[in-house]
């Protein structure tokens, strides 16, 4: 399902029928992003090898239940063909990798009698059905032994389980093997869409053609920012990011590269202080107008965004290698890759540095706001509010808008009084 936003059989403008869209346009994202895919239990694996300790390049999109914990044998495979159920949606497109049953059996429930102790099969389906407790336990333990495989030459684990109830029921399972959780909402933009110019275009300079693609990184794991905590590319941040995979406070979303959006960041998990003009903003109705005198949204070339993530992950991770820091600010290339349009915006302080920048990313009808981030020099002066406001003027055609946040930090706050509702809960479980 490579265009699910226009799958004209879900029911649009219903908070189940947004999150729907969302999760499916982060999935595709996700998929044409990422130069490896692999079928998994339950949804796919992305892997790029030239960021190695990056968690949102790398790690485990799950969709839904693994089919009785993964064991694919309930019909007949006579003709050596994928399921009918796993050839479908995101598995279509990797069903060159898994055109074999067996082979795919084989990578994705090799320890199958260790994890599940069904021993008991008829080789057309279960004989043996665990208690649910039981079964959910064992999912987990599946979807934890698929991490293992996947990500095998990585110093991490990390599993996005998009179904809230699953993610919720694998929790404490994952909890007891060590792995941290991090809950995001999908938040989708109910209210009026502000008043506000077109994002100018980008100065010569940061329209400069990029470079050859830097090298690949160690194996070794990218510093985290924090111990704290789906579906990238800027500084530990408050929500700064995507869940456990964008720009978060927690090393699930400062390296992930999640989706947890947030105005501002933080090296540390405490929730920043609202900006004035934030904290004035009313709980509902139109958005706050942007202070007076800032200056206007603009569109930044790739290079400038590049430039711009180095300094900013500098900023965090002082320790860092150079390599590191480079590899951190590069990921932003494989975005473009993501969305039929994908933007960089930002604006500029009277200083000509950029204070604030964020993602626009369109496809299909949908539009998401991702990796909105303040630099700690600039904040609480109203530079996330005016750029949020433009980026929302300048998605008012999509169908729907919508972003990521983490659950348990103070934007989500900020993203409400903007017009913001939330739908639905994804997960993210990070081992390092």
């Amino acid at each position: 399902m490579d265009e699910p936003a226009r799958d004209p059989a879900l029911d649009r403008g219903t908070a189940a029928g947004d999150l729907t869209r969302a999760v499916a346009f982060l999935h595709a994202f996700a998929r044409r992003r990422a130069p490896v895919l692999r079928p998994v239990p339950g949804g796919f694996a992305v892997l790029d090898d030239r960021y190695p300790g990056s968690y949102d390049d790398n790690r485990l999109i799950i969709r839904e239940a693994p089919d009785d914990n993964g064991l694919l044998a309930r019909e007949p495979s006579g003709d050596n063909r994928l399921l009918a159920r796993e050839a479908s949606g995101d598995n279509r497109l990797l069903a060159r990798e898994a055109s074999d049953y067996k082979g795919l059996l084989a990578r994705e429930a090799s320890n199958y009698h260790r994890l599940l102790a069904r021993e008991a099969s008829d080789g057309n389906g279960l004989i043996v059905r665990p208690a649910p407790g039981d079964a959910l336990e064992r999912t987990a333990e599946l979807l934890m032994a698929a991490a293992d495989e996947a990500l095998a030459t990585r110093a991490h684990r990390l599993v996005c389980i998009d179904d809230d109830q699953l993610g919720t029921a694998c929790a404490p399972a994952f909890a007891a093997a060590g792995y941290e959780h991090e809950t995001n909402l999908v938040m989708v933009f109910r209210g009026p869409i502000p008043t506000s110019p077109a994002p100018a275009p980008p100065s010569p300079a940061s329209q400069a053609a990029p470079p050859e693609a830097s090298p690949a990184v160690s194996p070794a794991p990218l510093p985290a920012a924090s111990a704290a905590a789906s579906r990238g590319g800027s500084p530990a941040a408050s929500p700064a990011g995507p869940p456990m995979t964008s720009e978060a406070v927690s090393p699930v979303a400062s390296q992930v590269g999640s989706s947890a959006t947030s105005p501002t960041a933080s090296p540390t998990v405490s929730p920043a202080s609202l900006s004035a003009g934030s904290a004035a903003a009313s709980q509902g109705g139109s958005p706050a107008a942007s202070p007076a005198g800032l200056r206007a949204v603009e569109v930044l070339g790739l290079e400038e965004v590049v430039a711009v993530l180095r300094r900013d992950w500098r900023e965090s991770l002082p320790e860092a290698s150079d390599e590191t820091i480079d590899a951190l600010a590069r990921r932003a290339e494989a975005r473009l890759r993501g969305a039929d349009t994908v933007g960089f915006r930002g604006v500029r302080a009277p200083d000509g540095e950029i204070a604030a920048r964020a993602d626009l990313y369109v496809h299909g009808g949908v539009a998401q706001t991702e990796s909105v981030f303040t630099a700690e020099a600039y904040r609480g002066k109203g530079y996330a509010r005016t750029l949020m406001n433009a980026l929302l003027a300048e998605a008012a055609e999509a169908e729907l808008i919508f972003l990521l946040a983490d659950a348990d930090d103070w934007p989500r706050h900020f993203y409400t009084r903007l017009g913001f509702e939330t739908v639905g809960r994804t997960h993210a479980f990070l081992r390092t």
